[in-house]
């Protein structure tokens, strides 16, 4: 399911919580590899990498937005 969808579809409070751990995760985990790709010059895989955190970004406000 897609996470958007996810967050759509969560009813309640530790739910929300729930999905909100989870992006908090991901976030982390893209952050360092924005991290190494910059590292590394790598702009394509930083590039990327600011993307996924855009996306997981978004998802959070419409967490907050929720709760």
């Amino acid at each position: 399911m897609e996470l958007r969808e996810a967050v759509e579809e969560a009813e309640g409070t530790q739910a929300l919580n729930q999905i909100k751990a989870q992006i908090q995760g991901k976030m982390q985990y893209w952050c360092n590899s924005f991290e190494d790709a910059l590292l590394n010059k790598n702009y394509e895989d930083a590039t990327a990498s600011i993307q996924r955190m855009t996306y997981y970004k978004r998802a959070n406000e419409e967490i907050i937005k929720k709760l």
